[in-house]
C-alpha cells in the first residue's frame, strides 16, 4: 500500500486535483476581496457624508436654541423697567435673570449696555452660581467691535459674532475660552431703543458636540471657519491659528482640496490617500425662524467674514490601509484554512480512487465513530463549562454584594467610588457621597429580635433604591450603615431633595411581621468636584458629618464640601 501512496502516478493525480480546485478558488478569493473592499469603502463614504450632515444639523440646532435664549431674555427685559437694573430697585428682574443664566449654564456673561456703550448690568456665571457685578466694576464698551457693529440693529435683528477666543486686557485668556457673542437691541414700549443685550456663549459647548458625534471610524471631526482655520482638531496645537497669528489652517495641508471645499456647500472628495467629507454651517442662511433676522460683520481683529463654518471628516491613508488590512485578514482567516482543506481533500480523493471499496467503507465507519465521540465529548464539555460559569457567578455575587440586602457591599461600593473619582479627574463633575446611619436600630434588635432587625435592613435598602435616581449607587457599608453615591449632579438642589427624600422614606412606619416599627436616620454628605481625594478620605468626611448630625439631634442631614478639607 505504501508503494501505491507514494508512487509517481499517485503524486501526479494529487497534483492535478489540487490544480483543479486551487486555481478557481484563488480567482474567486481575489474577486471576492475586491468586491468586499469596494462595498466597505462605499459604505464608509455614505456613513461619513451622513456623519458630517448630522454634525451640521446638531450644531445648527444648538445655535438655534441659543438664539431662542437671547430672544427670551430680550422679552423679559422689555417687560420690566430696564432703567432699574440693580437688586435694590428691581430685585425680581435680577432674580429672574440670575436664575436663567444659572439654569442654562451655557453663558459666561449676560450684559445690558446702554447706547453710549456703558454697561448697566453684567451677570457673570461661574459654576455653580450666577453673580451680579457691582456698579463700580461695570465698564464702557463703546470701542469694542461687537458693540459698534450691533448698535444699528433694529427690531427683530440679532447680531452674531465669529467664534473666537476670549481676550482680556489685550491677551488671550488661559486656559483658552472659545466664545461667541450674541446681541440684540432692547426697546421701550413706545419704540425707543434703550440699549443692547449681549450673551457671551461658551463656544466649548459647541465644540464638545463634535467630539461626541462620530461614526466609530476616525473619531476626528474637524471644524473650520470661513478662512480655513481650525476651530476644532484632534491636535489642539493646530487650532485658533488666526488668534495666534500663525498659518495653521486646512489649506496649508490640503491646498488641492481647499479651493473645492471653500466653494461648495456639501460634498465628498476621494483620492488614493484619503476620503474627505464636508458640509457647510451658516447660521445666517440656515435659520428658518421668521421672528428674527441674523446679522454678522467682519471682526476687525482677525478679519473674519460672516459666520460660516465647515464640518470636515477625514479618513486618511492610514485609516484606509487599516480598513483594507482588516478585510484582508478576514479573507485570509477564511482562505488559508480553505486552501489547507483543499490539500487534504485532494490527497484523500487520490487515495480513495486507488483503494478498494472495503477500505473506503472502513474509513467511513472510522470517521463516523470519531464524529460521535467528538460530539459526546463536546456535549460533556459544554455541561462542565455551564456548571463552572454558574459557580463563578455565585462566587462573584458573594464577593461583591451584601448577602442580606442584595445591594453592593463595602468592597464593591468602594471600587465603584474609586472609578467615579478617577473619571472626575478628567470631567470635574459634581458628585455627592451620603453616609447614612439608622437611628434607633439597636433598640429594634433588642425589642423584636435579630430576625426582625435583618428584615428591617432589607426594607431600608429597598426604600433607598426607590428614593435615589436610577444612575445612583446604593450600598451597605456594614451593620446599620448605608452609603449612597450621587454622580453627575447639575444642581446642588438635587442633593437636598434626595437627602430630604431619604429621611422622609426612612421615617415612615415599617410593617414587619405584624409589628409597626419607627426609626430615623442621620446622614453625612460629602460633596466634591474633581478635588484630589482618596476613597477613605471621602468616606471619612461624610462619616464625620454624620456623627455631627447624631450629636445635634439625629434624623437630619449635614453637607460638607471636600474642598474645605483638601
Amino acid at each position: 500500500m505504501n508503494d501505491i501512496l507514494f508512487s509517481s502516478a499517485m503524486i501526479r493525480r494529487i497534483f492535478r486535483i489540487i490544480l483543479m480546485w486551487w486555481l478557481p478558488s484563488i480567482a474567486l478569493f481575489i474577486f471576492g476581496f475586491y468586491l468586499a473592499n469596494q462595498n466597505i469603502l462605499s459604505d464608509f463614504k455614505i456613513k461619513e457624508l451622513a456623519n458630517v450632515e448630522f454634525a451640521k444639523n446638531q450644531l445648527n440646532d444648538i445655535l438655534s436654541e441659543r438664539l431662542m435664549d437671547l430672544m427670551t431674555i430680550k422679552g423679559i427685559l422689555e417687560e420690566y423697567e430696564v432703567d432699574r437694573l440693580n437688586e435694590q430697585k428691581n430685585p425680581r428682574l435680577i432674580k429672574i435673570l440670575k436664575h436663567y443664566v444659572a439654569e442654562t449654564t451655557f453663558y459666561d456673561q449676560l450684559r445690558f449696555i446702554d447706547l453710549s456703550g456703558q454697561e448697566l448690568l453684567r451677570i457673570n456665571y461661574r459654576f455653580p452660581e450666577a453673580t451680579v457685578v457691582s456698579q463700580e466694576q461695570l465698564q464702557n464698551k463703546q470701542n469694542r467691535y461687537y458693540f459698534q457693529q450691533a448698535l444699528d440693529l433694529e427690531h427683530g435683528e440679532i447680531y452674531i459674532s465669529p467664534l473666537d477666543l476670549n481676550v482680556e486686557h489685550g491677551k488671550i485668556e488661559l486656559p483658552i475660552q472659545p466664545v461667541m457673542r450674541l446681541g440684540t437691541p432692547i426697546f421701550s414700549p413706545d419704540g425707543r431703543k434703550l440699549g443692547l443685550l449681549f450673551l457671551n456663549y461658551r463656544g466649548q459647548n459647541l465644540l464638545n458636540k463634535l467630539t461626541s458625534v462620530n461614526n466609530g471610524v476616525n473619531h476626528s471631526l474637524r471644524l473650520l471657519n470661513s478662512l480655513g482655520y481650525w476651530l476644532h482638531h484632534p491636535d489642539p496645537q493646530k487650532t485658533w491659528g488666526f488668534m495666534y497669528g500663525n498659518d495653521e489652517r486646512f489649506g496649508k495641508y490640503y491646498p488641492e482640496f481647499w479651493s473645492i471645499v471653500s466653494a461648495k456647500q456639501y460634498g465628498q472628495l476621494h483620492s488614493q490617500n484619503m476620503i474627505l467629507s464636508y458640509a457647510t454651517i451658516s447660521p445666517i442662511t440656515d435659520s428658518t425662524n421668521k421672528n428674527y433676522s441674523i446679522k454678522s460683520f467682519i471682526d476687525p481683529n482677525n478679519h473674519q467674514p460672516e459666520v460660516t463654518w465647515k464640518v470636515i471628516s477625514v479618513i486618511d491613508k492610514k485609516a484606509l490601509n487599516d480598513i483594507q488590512g482588516k478585510m484582508l485578514n478576514r479573507f485570509s482567516l477564511m482562505g488559508i484554512p480553505l486552501l489547507l482543506i483543499l490539500i487534504v481533500v485532494s490527497w484523500r480523493l487520490a487515495i480513495i480512487s486507488l483503494r478498494h471499496r472495503q477500505a473506503r467503507i472502513a474509513l467511513k465507519e472510522s470517521n463516523e465513530h470519531l464524529e460521535r465521540t467528538v460530539e459526546l465529548r463536546t456535549r460533556d464539555l459544554s455541561k462542565e463549562i455551564e456548571v463552572r460559569k454558574q459557580a463563578e457567578e455565585r462566587m462573584r455575587r458573594m464577593a461583591n454584594y451584601d448577602s442580606l440586602t442584595k445591594i453592593p457591599n463595602r468592597a464593591l461600593f468602594n471600587d465603584r467610588l474609586q472609578m467615579v473619582i478617577e473619571m472626575n479627574k478628567r470631567r470635574t463633575e459634581v458628585c455627592a457621597l451620603f453616609f447614612l446611619d439608622l437611628d434607633g436600630f439597636k433598640a429594634i434588635n433588642d425589642n423584636f429580635g435579630h430576625k426582625v432587625g435583618d428584615q428591617l435592613l432589607v426594607h431600608v435598602s429597598q426604600r433607598l433604591l426607590q428614593t435615589v435616581r436610577i444612575t445612583d449607587i446604593v450600598g451597605r457599608y456594614g451593620g446599620d450603615e448605608f452609603v449612597i453615591l450621587l454622580h453627575e449632579i447639575h444642581q446642588i438642589d438635587i442633593v437636598n431633595k434626595i437627602a430630604s427624600g431619604v429621611i422622609e422614606k426612612i421615617s415612615d412606619t415599617f410593617f414587619i411581621n405584624g409589628n409597626e416599627i419607627q426609626i430615623g436616620c442621620s446622614i453625612g454628605i460629602a460633596i466634591y468636584q474633581g478635588e484630589p481625594v482618596e476613597v477613605n478620605q471621602l468616606i471619612h468626611i461624610a462619616d464625620d458629618a454624620m456623627y455631627k448630625i447624631k450629636k445635634s439631634g439625629k434624623n437630619n442631614y449635614l453637607i460638607d464640601w471636600v474642598k474645605n478639607h483638601v
